[in-house]
């Protein structure tokens, strides 16, 4: 037998390192709690058939998807332009990672209810993409490879998908199916529509969470168990760096995440990484921002012909992008429309000079 061996690191680059250096974003996550239990219950104590029965209750599917729906254009900057190759586009896109084929049916089909009778400006774009994946994690610490062939899901599965890529063909004007090819064909369209900002939204269950890379990602809705390297991979589909819009991965997540995520940044960071991962307290934005915008007013009050001096234009632009930068922050969290104190029309004569 060979004597045990012990090996040094010879170096370590950690997600920590690459948020630090600039070659990812950092997080965003907001807990939604749309389960209310009794303080001594925990969920691990509960067993797996009643906590799927109540995670896929018709009420709690609609309360989510009515979220979703509610406060999308706000997570995924729909009132910010930019640039994307040769044409103009409105903010980011989105999957929604669930925790079950079952799980993925059941939101495709609550988002059709909602949204049916509305105008094609109204809705949001759709698509869902599972497949058979054998061995799933239901931890989620491993995110199990979907192959891109759905021949092994249950004749109710595949019929279901082939219905979903029929709404799909009709809205984008394709002629999909779940054969091999069809499916295959399937999968790199919504790999496009998603990298082109074309489509809003593709519900999965692991399909893109490991690997896809599309930087006009930018927010993930989680209704599913994660953990350790796991969460790290789904999470990270959000943080590429696209442009000055995106500044930031958003996460949404509809169930108690929040000390998974603790110790995964642990895990692949160190226990002082939270600070570096994740975007600081809403409160602490929001006061910054305030005190930055009093300044503004104070040494520019409106209305402004012009800065004449250099140094008083250089002034003013420090004091702007101070104040756009921590907006830009800020317009993610929900209650910032409620407590932003500032005028619509002040903030555009300011913009304007």
């Amino acid at each position: 037998r060979l004597a045990p061996t012990t090996f040094e690191e010879l170096h370590t680059y950690t997600i920590v390192d690459a948020i630090r250096d600039k070659n990812v974003l950092p997080f965003r996550i907001d807990y939604i709690d749309t389960i209310k239990m009794p303080d001594a219950v925990r969920d691990a104590e509960i067993s797996a058939i009643d906590t799927e029965r109540a995670l896929l209750a018709p009420e709690r599917l609609a309360q989510v998807v009515g979220y979703i729906r509610e406060h999308f254009d706000q997570k995924t900057r729909r009132n910010s332009s930019y640039t994307l190759g040769q044409k103009r586009v409105l903010g980011f896109n989105s999957l929604f990672a669930t925790a079950s084929i079952r799980a993925a049916r059941a939101y495709y089909m609550e988002f059709k209810r909602q949204q049916e009778g509305l105008s094609s400006d109204q809705r949001l774009s759709i698509g869902i993409a599972y497949s058979y994946a054998p061995n799933t994690d239901a931890h989620g610490e491993t995110l199990a490879d979907e192959a891109v062939d759905p021949s092994q899901l249950t004749a109710d599965d595949r019929a279901f998908l082939d219905e979903a890529i029929r709404d799909y063909n009709a809205q984008f004007g394709t002629a999909y199916d779940t054969s091999a090819q069809g499916f295959e064909g399937y999968y790199e369209d919504i790999s496009r529509w998603l990298a082109e900002r074309t489509i809003d939204l593709v519900i999965v269950v692991n399909m893109f969470l490991t690997g896809f890379d599309a930087t006009t990602l930018n927010t993930l809705f989680v209704d599913k168990n994660l953990r350790a390297h796991g969460l790290i991979q789904a999470f990270s589909r959000t943080n590429r760096i696209l442009n000055s819009v995106k500044t930031y991965g958003n996460i949404v997540c509809f169930r108690n995440l929040e000390q998974a995520t603790e110790d995964a940044i642990a895990l692949f960071g160190n226990k002082e990484a939270r600070e570096q991962v994740l975007l600081r307290p809403y409160g602490e934005y929001l006061s910054s921002y305030l005190e930055t915008m009093d300044q503004l007013r104070i040494d520019f009050p409106l209305p402004i012909g012009s800065i004449t001096s250099e140094k008083d234009q250089k002034r003013f632009i420090i004091l702007m992008g101070q104040v756009l930068r921590l907006r830009n922050i800020l317009t993610s969290f929900d209650d910032f429309e409620s407590d932003d104190p500032i005028p619509s029309r002040d903030l555009e004569d300011y913009r304007s000079i």
